[in-house]
């Protein structure tokens, strides 16, 4: 998969989209998780969001990395950005996982709650989709890229 010109409204909205979807997402899960905690609401809410905003600092942050890297090594010649984006958006998963598990186990042990397993595992599966979605929209160009040319 290799990273194209999109639209920049086209990514506004994906960007846009993707964080406020997020909370929705969060929020319904709450729901299930612990019915009529607020606790919980305000928590599931911000998981997917946070997700979504450590997946794109780790995504940026990558870009300095391997520019470091190329530099000890005495590469003068540089991946190209469609390279480097399609191969560090695959860390978007395992942070939204690690984001979503945590969360579920914070309110899986809220009183009313599911449990910490079932809940742990429903917020992992629920952040494991949810970072696959945000990794698939980066590798395609629909999140702009930290090191687009």
């Amino acid at each position: 998969m290799t990273t194209r010109r999109v639209n920049p409204w086209a990514q506004l909205t994906t960007v846009f989209g993707m964080f406020i979807a997020g909370g929705f997402i969060g929020w319904g899960l709450s729901s299930w998780a612990a019915p009529r905690s607020g606790l919980a609401a305000g928590i599931s809410g911000m998981l997917l969001p946070t997700a979504f905003v450590g997946g794109l600092l780790i995504w940026a942050g990558l870009d300095i990395v391997t520019a470091i890297v190329d530099l000890l090594r005495g590469r003068r010649h540089r991946p190209s950005s469609s390279d480097l984006a399609t191969r560090s958006a695959s860390w978007f998963v395992p942070v939204s996982l690690a984001v979503t598990c945590a969360g579920g186990l914070l309110v899986g042990i809220l009183p009313g709650g599911q449990g910490p397993l079932l809940s742990t595992l429903a917020y992992g599966a629920t952040g494991t989709a949810y970072g696959l979605a945000m990794g698939r929209l980066a590798a395609s160009g629909y999140l702009p890229a930290p090191h687009s040319d």
